[in-house]
């Protein structure tokens, strides 16, 4: 199960409430351009089968959207090997991936996503480069001030939510079944289950 999802960072994560944006066709036809219209018409949306949340029905409907606009961009499936070799070679047009914050700190979601030394590397999927979100990347690295570090964070999430170099679709929901003498056990929202306080009655 997956709910949608309008932040790139969880507001139980360092991150902040951000009104979801609507989808209005008519309005993006009035943005793009014929010209620029012609010249996305290859794109191709990638997704790998099972590996995340509703992964086909997302793919589908982004491309169902997309051609609402004019834009033909139809979608491919390959299994997880080649997907990821497609990937970290920038074989794509736009492609669908997930990111687990298994710390629960912004930097681990943040700095490997969005900051332009990542482009050498297999992570920052998007090729994002902006001096001023590295500026505050680093910033906030270098201190262990919490509220210098949440201010940086913010402006760095205002600055995603403004440029969209990759869009938030959904976020999983962790469903737990526990037995009635299992207590003590408490869900986070980092894909992480910490066992360390549980006990049995």
């Amino acid at each position: 199960m997956a709910s949608s999802y309008e932040r790139y960072e969880s507001s139980d994560l360092w991150g902040q409430e951000i009104p979801a944006e609507k989808n209005r066709p008519k309005e993006s036809q009035g943005i793009i351009s014929p010209s620029r219209v012609s010249e996305w018409v290859h794109l191709e949306a990638f997704h790998t089968p099972g590996r995340y949340p509703k992964d086909k029905e997302m793919a589908t409907l982004i491309s169902a959207q997309l051609e609402q606009i004019g834009i033909k961009a139809p979608v491919e499936v390959f299994e997880w090997a080649a997907y990821t070799s497609r990937v970290n070679n920038r074989d794509y047009s736009m492609v669908i991936l997930g990111w687990g914050n298994t710390t629960g700190h912004a930097d681990v979601f943040l700095h490997p996503q969005f900051h332009s030394s990542q482009m050498k590397s297999t992570l920052n999927p998007a090729n994002y480069a902006n001096p001023e979100v590295d500026s505050l990347l680093e910033k906030a690295r270098k201190t262990t001030n919490q509220d210098i570090q949440r201010e940086a964070y913010h402006k760095v999430l205002d600055i995603l939510q403004d440029q969209t170099p990759v869009i938030p679709l959904c976020h999983p929901m962790q469903i737990f079944a526990l037995r009635g003498n299992v207590k003590g056990f408490v869900s986070v929202p980092t894909e992480v289950i910490v066992l360390d306080k549980v006990y049995l009655e």
